[in-house]
């Protein structure tokens, strides 16, 4: 009788989750056509600026839901316009929410704006 033989194999794709926001500012007020804009600008009290916040899923899974926060300027996404992508959506990878605000300057400020994407499976359901 001849020999029999089989092989299987398995494989594990370790999906590594990253979300990145990068945030800038601009001179004027005019629906966000400028973003992104700079890192830093020097301006006058009652100037008009924009701020502008690119949101990408620079990871290998989708984010579901993508929340923004910005403490100093108060702003959570639901303040945001947003210029493309959607908050409302998976965040596939690869992809970019653009959003903005417009406001006047009351004075000097540094401050940091952060996202959290929760990744999901196909079905939507939180990744353990």
């Amino acid at each position: 009788m001849d020999p029999v033989t089989d092989s299987d194999t398995a494989a594990v794709d370790d999906v590594s989750p990253s979300i990145t926001v990068d945030k800038s500012v601009y001179a004027g007020q005019n629906g966000a056509p400028h973003c992104p804009g700079t890192g830093n600008m020097s301006v006058r009290h009652g100037d008009v600026l924009t701020y502008c916040f690119v949101i990408t899923n620079d990871g290998e899974s989708a984010r579901d839901p993508v929340t923004f926060n910005d403490p100093t300027l108060g702003l959570t996404e639901g303040d945001l316009n947003v210029a493309s992508g959607s908050f409302g959506d998976p965040l596939a990878p690869g992809a970019s929410i653009t959003a903005y605000h417009e406001t006047t300057v009351d004075g000097d400020v540094t401050n940091t704006a952060s996202v959290t994407g929760t990744p999901v499976d196909g079905n939507g359901d939180p990744l353990p």
